[in-house]
């Protein structure tokens, strides 16, 4: 009783994104929160959160009956036993509460939130590289996985349903890192965690700003609530309006938002570093030459040049190097020290990923499922020299749908052959999202069927809803010094056709194709 006490106290002095309407008059004991009814244990506080799909207040009486011993909600609900604290918003009471609860572990931690439409799964990989080679413990919570090694020096992972938790859950992890004496946590921010407040109480010390590109229509519904959302999320943490301290900022300079958050924080004097690959920037890097499995630059960093040698291809990887060394050095690492530790770095799963050494063609496998993450990787492989680019691409059912043609479109430019397939369809139908795809490309590239001859050099493309078939018809179609990508999927090992997810991996599906080939 009194630690939710203590709590709702809290709640009561402090300025909050929500307001607590209404308190029973007795408090009980309670030993977790819950807002998954599934999910609810004995002893737990419910919380009733509006979901985008569902509503949780329909689920109190299910919770009740799993053992919670009070909920917070919206509003009063008829006939319930348990107590009832009511607040304006349990979502971002959710989020409170779940910090309240772990005693804000974050705020003893060196927090390092990544975000931007593309590339963080890499900036974190790669900052998490750098503080670990100057003995520093990090962990990392992102898209592919939450790990981190334990106290015991045994390696903890597991897999996370969104990108960026639940607040709930996010606290949670963040308090079990710090119990493993992890000093540095370094986690992807999503926009839909920021609209949705899961990130409200994290104590961010340092924000990297990778870029912004068309994504997440189907949730933020125009760009500019989107860009709102990301320089929002940036602007109120770097001038110290979410926190008594300012955190630091790093921004891409040669993105068009983050050009314009860095030249807003420089005027009010916030501590920002501006990086970039075409211009002079606080972090610069410059004669990039690159090749399967080696990327080489130098980096200027106060007067100083730096070589950069790396495993990563592409100059898009090298931005998102130059964004893991300054949040490295507002991690108190120097640039050439936290570039030392980038020669043995392997590529992130998923990313730019080459399925084996010794398969012609080469086979490369990438998370690709934006228009920009699209063309930056096809621009990549452009650059070294094959002599055909395959491009095998889906959309994603139940997403952004204006993203479609405009990848269609870019496929047709950029690649020498295209394949469009299935992604995850989801509950969409696979022959309209191939559909709108298409729409994209027409003016690109000629529609040919499989059995049909085709002029040499000719652009053309094919549709093939069976992503198997797709690849097996890309290697038939390929010749020995060609680069095949296939993109969209990257580290994910299944596919989500109607409601159900099957077991499907981009990487072993192309090694067993090749084998048949």
């Amino acid at each position: 009783m009194e630690q939710l006490k203590m709590i709702i106290d809290n709640c009561l002095k402090k300025k909050l994104p929500f307001k607590v309407l209404d308190l029973p008059s007795e408090l009980p004991e309670f030993g977790g929160i819950s807002y998954n009814s599934l999910k609810t244990l004995k002893g737990d506080i419910f919380f009733a959160v509006k979901g985008l799909a569902s509503d949780g207040h329909d689920f109190i009486e299910q919770a009740q009956k799993k053992g919670a011993v009070a909920v917070v909600c919206e509003k009063y609900i008829e006939k319930l036993n348990i107590p009832q604290i009511i607040v304006s918003d349990s979502r971002r009471a959710l989020s409170w509460f779940s910090a309240c609860f772990y005693d804000f572990p974050s705020k003893d931690l060196n927090i390092i939130g990544v975000t931007g439409t593309n590339g963080k799964t890499t900036i974190c990989s790669i900052i998490e590289a750098m503080l670990a080679s100057s003995g520093k413990k990090p962990g990392v919570i992102g898209t592919i996985d939450t790990h981190y090694t334990t106290k015991d020096n045994n390696l903890k992972s597991f897999e996370n349903l969104n990108t960026t938790p639940e607040s709930a859950e996010l606290h949670k992890i963040i308090y079990e890192m710090k119990q493993n004496n992890i000093t540095d946590i370094i986690m992807e921010v999503s926009s839909h965690a920021i609209s949705l407040g899961r990130v409200d109480d994290i104590d961010f010390n340092t924000i990297v700003f990778s870029n912004l590109t068309q994504d997440h229509l189907d949730f933020h519904k125009t760009m500019e609530d989107y860009s709102k959302t990301k320089a929002g999320f940036i602007k109120s943490r770097a001038l110290g309006f979410e926190k008594s301290a300012p955190v630091s900022s790093v921004i891409n300079v040669d993105d068009n938002l983050g050009r314009k958050i860095f030249l807003e924080l420089s005027e009010k004097n916030a501590d920002v570093l501006g990086y970039s690959i075409t211009e002079n920037s606080d972090l610069q890097a410059f004669d990039i030459k690159s090749s399967p499995g080696n990327t080489k630059a130098l980096i200027k960093f106060q007067n100083k040049e730096i070589e950069l040698s790396s495993k990563l291809t592409g100059v898009h990887n090298v931005e998102n190097i130059l964004a893991a060394a300054g949040a490295s050095v507002f991690s108190g690492i120097l640039p050439e020290k936290a570039l030392e530790a980038l020669c043995d770095v392997e590529p992130v799963s998923g990313r730019l990923e080459q399925v084996s050494n010794s398969i012609r063609p080469y086979i490369f496998v990438d998370y690709a499922h934006t228009p920009d993450a699209l063309k930056n990787v096809l621009h990549a492989l452009k650059n070294l020299g094959f002599k055909k680019i395959i491009c095998i691409f889906g959309c994603g059912g139940d997403r952004d749908s204006g993203k479609r043609p405009v990848m269609g479109s870019i496929a047709g430019e950029l690649a020498d052959i295209s394949i469009i397939t299935s992604d995850n369809p989801r509950t969409e139908e696979p022959e309209k999202i191939i559909r709108d795809i298409e729409k994209g490309i027409l003016k690109k590239a000629v529609k040919k069927d499989f059995t049909d001859p085709f002029i040499k050099g000719e652009k053309i493309y094919f549709l093939e809803k069976d992503r198997r078939r797709a690849i097996r018809k890309g290697l038939k179609l390929s010749e020995p010094e060609d680069c095949i990508l296939i993109a969209g999927k990257g580290h994910e090992k299944y596919q989500i056709i109607g409601t159900q997810k099957f077991f499907f991996d981009d990487r072993k599906t192309s090694l067993e194709e090749v084998a048949n080939v």
